[in-house]
């Protein structure tokens, strides 16, 4: 069996448009020991690239007898978006008896939805990479010369690129969680140690 792929380009692609609208507030506690936010945002865009794969039998290509043909090449999405509200905070234990008014805390959390379609779909998929929930928490330590930092992040379910060639194919990702540490020296304004650790894991 004689096989063959080409891929071709695309003279006819569009430019891609974006329309970005986001609006946020942020309120600082007496003495400035602490601040929350809450911000939305919504980002809508037209035209955005994804990969066509056609096959073909029996066809002539160049003078050639394949087969099996594949075509590949690049088109247009149709209307995607992006959309979600983000909520943050952080609080320093300024007030705390000494060493403990070195520590707080600082969190951030998003709440996102999106879609895409594109020609082959027989309807809306989600964005790639995009997962409905994002959350970080972490927690520090900050001294003149000392810091450490333990953060942890997580990530839900997305998915994990915009090949939908079968509309019941399992194109997503599994949630990510990451835990980060990160402990910082000075010696004197030369000279810094920094050690820093990652663990991160992903449900199968």
């Amino acid at each position: 069996m004689l096989s063959a792929t080409n891929e071709i380009g695309n003279p006819m692609l569009r430019p891609i448009e974006s329309r970005n609208w986001d609006a946020s507030v942020q309120y600082h506690l007496p003495g400035d020991v602490a601040w929350v936010s809450l911000a939305g945002f919504h980002k809508s865009l037209e035209g955005l690239l994804f990969e066509t794969v056609e096959q073909g039998a029996n066809a002539t290509f160049a003078g050639a007898r394949f087969d099996r043909y594949t075509t590949i090449t690049v088109a247009n999405t149709g209307s995607s978006h992006v959309s979600g509200v983000e909520i943050a905070g952080r609080y320093d234990f300024l007030a705390a008896p000494a060493p403990f008014d070195g520590f707080g805390v600082l969190t951030n959390t998003a709440f996102r939805d999106s879609s895409i379609s594109t020609p082959t779909l027989p309807g809306a998929r989600p964005l790639v990479n995009q997962a409905d929930l994002i959350y970080t928490a972490q927690l520090y330590y900050e001294t003149e010369r000392f810091q450490v930092r333990l953060a942890y992040d997580y990530q839900g379910r997305a998915a994990r690129s915009h090949d939908w060639s079968t509309p019941t194919e399992n194109n997503f990702r599994e949630p990510l969680s990451r835990l980060d540490l990160k402990i910082i020296f000075d010696f004197d304004d030369n000279w810094r140690a920094t050690l820093s650790g990652r663990v991160r894991s992903s449900r199968s």
